[in-house]
């Protein structure tokens, strides 16, 4: 018995097929994630930061450490005797009027303040004799310099931050960089779209010219043309999506996905949001003159904060440097409660002649202050000039757009031109496809430019204040 089976039963089976199969076969999983997701992952992952946040944590740690030296410390001691004498000697063990052992317990204390201060009690408990305590006293008193471990704990916490205003300046590098990296995606997205739709175009087309030349209506000419077409824009969607497929996984390693694929929506509007509050704080920066501007790039800018605080540190060490040649002046002290005597000591000293060595380390250390200016002065002209070239690429991102529309009007009227042409037979597919493709690229245009402005807009922003930005931003 044969079955017939029709072409409509076919087509539902089919149809019923691919509803079913994917439900069946293993397709790679997608993790759809918004923009503000994403920033948040790449900074808990981003190597850079986690590297500057070990820094600051060893920082903490250090300046830590230098407080619990500098906090009391406890200490028990104990001690027992036995004398063995001559009588012991002898074997008269049981002599019961002779004691031969002794005891002791011992309870002291320090403390080693920053400023120099040193304190140190000790109680003592001993078998034959009554509990006595014993307390010391010292401290250097001229020159007034800070101890050691004063300007350890002092340099420590400059470097700590100098290290939490790197980590800020690195942040916000990155986010820029990410909202960058999502600005592409959404351009390659759009072309991907584009040349979809090209390519839907050049079937349709291929499948008119091959109608027509079964009527004899088309020649070679047009044949080869339609196919090239095809070609061009299969070449085209499958370029489009290879590069999609990159900048996605570009992306996804920066922020330190670990998922197969990844999606980025922006459902919240994030990045339109940014975008109009970049326009109106560059706005309200742009209404200031030149001089004010400078005076923002001396208050904000990381680089030249940093140098200042070195500046600070080499100023005090220069200030310790020259103290440090006076006569010096120390106090010690010390009470006991069993002999009730207290001991009193004021200690004088004076470097006569040391070679040369202290007044080389001050010229030395004048030279790397001098140094340290001249380097600011440099920076400065420098981010001066910054300043200038980022508001010269304000203008012309703003001159861009305005090309841009002008652009995109031309190729919109030469597409309309090219539609009356293809339908009179003026010209060929490939040159309409060419005015299609270009009106198109110039409508994405007008995007990358738009998104390429407001990128640059935050740069301007965060070069001149880097809290503005980050406001705008909103933390992270």
């Amino acid at each position: 018995m044969k079955i017939q089976i029709s072409k409509r039963t076919l087509f539902l089976a089919l149809i019923i097929s691919l509803l079913i199969l994917p439900g069946i076969c293993p397709v790679s999983a997608e993790e759809v994630i918004s923009l503000e997701e994403a920033i948040r992952l790449g900074m808990e992952n981003n190597k850079g930061i986690n590297e500057a946040r070990d820094g600051i944590a060893n920082l903490e740690k250090a300046l830590e450490k230098i407080e619990i030296q500098a906090d009391w410390k406890l200490n028990l001691g104990a001690d027992y005797t036995y004398t063995i004498t001559d009588q012991d000697k002898a074997g008269n063990f049981g002599d019961k009027n002779k004691d031969d052992s002794s005891w002791g317990l011992r309870i002291s204390a320090s403390k080693n303040y920053l400023s120099g201060l040193t304190l140190a009690p000790v109680i003592g408990i001993d078998e034959d004799t009554e509990t006595d305590f014993t307390l010391r006293v010292s401290k250097d008193l001229y020159p007034v310099i800070p101890t050691a471990s004063m300007r350890n704990y002092w340099n420590t916490e400059i470097s700590l931050n100098k290290a939490r205003e790197n980590l800020r300046e690195l942040k916000i590098n990155n986010i820029l960089d990410w909202l960058e990296s999502y600005s592409n995606i959404k351009r390659m997205i759009s072309r991907q779209d584009i040349y979809t739709e090209n390519l839907n175009k050049a079937e349709s087309n291929m499948e008119k010219v091959l109608r027509r030349q079964k009527i004899g209506d088309a020649g070679r000419n047009e044949i080869l043309a339609a196919e090239l077409g095809l070609k061009n824009a299969e070449y085209s969607l499958k370029e489009a999506g290879n590069q999609l497929e990159n900048a996605l996984y570009n992306f996804a390693s920066s922020i330190g996905f670990s998922g197969e694929k990844i999606i980025i929506t922006d459902k919240n509007n994030f990045f339109d949001r940014l975008m109009q509050a970049a326009s109106d704080y560059s706005e309200e920066l742009l209404s200031r003159d030149m001089d004010e501007l400078y005076v923002l790039i001396e208050k904000n800018n990381y680089k030249l904060r940093s140098n200042l605080l070195d500046r600070e540190v080499m100023e005090r060490e220069l200030e310790w440097l020259k103290k440090e040649n006076h006569p010096e002046l120390s106090f010690e002290g010390m009470y006991n409660s069993s002999s009730d005597n207290l001991f009193l000591s004021l200690k004088l000293s004076y470097q006569l002649y040391d070679g040369g060595q202290h007044k080389m380390e001050i010229e030395e250390k004048e030279k790397e202050i001098k140094d340290n200016i001249d380097a600011y002065d440099e920076l400065y002209n420098e981010l001066k000039q910054e300043l200038k070239q980022l508001l010269d690429r304000l203008e012309l991102a703003e001159m861009a757009l305005e090309r841009g529309y002008l652009s995109l009007e031309r190729s919109r009227y030469e597409l309309t031109v090219a539609e009356q042409q293809l339908e009179m037979g003026v010209i060929d597919y490939l040159e309409y496809q060419d005015k299609w493709v270009s009106e198109a690229e110039a409508e994405i245009q007008i995007a990358v430019l738009k998104e390429q402005l407001f990128l640059d807009r935050m740069r301007f922003i965060k070069f001149l204040d880097l809290d503005l930005a980050y406001e705008i931003i909103g933390g992270f």
